[in-house]
């Protein structure tokens, strides 16, 4: 137990490294402790996410397929290989992994988000949102998925009505989900709803009201340029 309890506070410092954008160093500290136990599925699982997000591919492969050979069924080691495969460029893999973890794990949202994930990077965004609309069965309470299937729509599929939709649902379940609030706001502009772009962009600075950026988009609402082809006519004062 304390061999299992002291791998778990590994992966947990190196979780909170890549948290904190530092992969390199989340990847050096589990390589070290791969060491003294190279078939631990913990520590290995958390290897290959590290490599992953440090821009290894190849090597999170490597660990992750080590863990698939020890427990064929490690749920979080299947997600994440899918989300390699998606870096490889194979989506086939992606999706068979990913329906795999779905198999193993129905109640999981992080599934069914692997398998959106792979869905799109086969270009098959109709496939990614029924994914994440399964995820949401799961977990009815997530803003962020309604965010990721407004995403498709929008980005995908040129819907910006059904995106807002589901924009405006996913600021419902999670209101401080600023990104939500923002493409409401350019949705709106796209609409020329001047006053409600306003509205979404003022309920994203309540939570973030020092940010440049949404300080600068909140002007340019209120001060929006001349048409095109209009000139400034007026005269210098002498």
């Amino acid at each position: 137990p304390g061999h299992m309890r002291l791998q778990r506070d590994v992966a947990t410092l190196a979780q909170s490294f890549l948290l904190r954008g530092k992969p390199d160093e989340a990847v050096k500290m589990l390589s070290e402790a791969v060491q003294y136990d190279s078939n631990s599925v913990t520590l290995l699982g958390s290897l290959g996410v590290a490599r992953q997000q440090a821009g290894d591919p190849q090597g999170a492969w490597k660990d992750l397929e080590h863990v698939l050979q020890i427990d064929s069924n490690n749920v979080p080691a299947l997600v994440a290989l899918s989300g390699v495969a998606i870096a490889l460029g194979d989506a086939a893999t992606a999706n068979r992994t990913a329906d795999r973890a779905m198999q193993l794990a129905p109640k999981l949202p992080q599934t069914f988000v692997a398998k959106a994930n792979a869905e799109l990077a086969a270009t098959n965004s109709a496939g990614a949102i029924t994914a994440l609309r399964q995820a949401l069965e799961v977990a009815p309470a997530s803003g962020n998925l309604h965010f990721d299937i407004g995403n498709i729509l929008l980005l995908n599929q040129n819907k910006p009505e059904e995106a807002l939709a589901e924009y405006e649902l996913a600021v419902a379940r999670e209101p401080r989900l600023i990104p939500a609030h923002v493409r409401i706001a350019q949705i709106r502009l796209g609409q020329q709803r001047t006053n409600e772009a306003l509205v979404a962009i003022r309920a994203a600075r309540q939570f973030a009201p020092n940010d440049k950026t949404l300080e600068s988009f909140e002007q340019a609402i209120l001060s929006p340029p001349p048409p095109p082809g209009t000139t400034n006519t007026a005269q210098p004062t002498p």
